[in-house]
């Protein structure tokens, strides 16, 4: 009875060692599941920005082709791709040509109502 004493110290002693060696452990787990969560919730992100375009596009062309259905005339969909560098003129380079039949409408030799 008399090692009572000394066999609690040491037996308490053991769990809290044994306690903090777990504890690390888990920490350690931790640690790993923080870094995967963390990349995982980039990637969900950089997801979720690229949905956010498409939806803003498709809103873009919903209101595009609304625009559209308000014309008799044939009317075709171009991008502005670029601008007149020299500043000398008010011009717009798009994406759409001849092949669309927009180059005499543009230039002003087109049909006008």
């Amino acid at each position: 009875e008399s090692a009572a004493p000394f066999q609690r110290a040491f037996r308490y002693t053991v769990d809290k060692v044994e306690d903090l060696w777990l504890g690390y452990f888990y920490l350690v787990d931790v640690r790993q599941e923080n870094r995967e969560l963390k990349k995982k919730v980039d990637q969900l992100l950089i997801e979720n920005c690229k949905y956010r375009e498409l939806l803003s596009a498709y809103k873009r062309l919903q209101a595009l082709l609304k625009f559209k259905q308000t014309f008799e005339q044939p009317v075709v969909a171009a991008q502005v791709i670029g601008l007149d560098p020299s500043g000398w003129f008010k011009s717009i380079i798009i994406d759409k040509g001849t092949r669309y039949a927009c180059g005499e409408c543009l230039r002003g030799g087109g049909k006008s109502s």
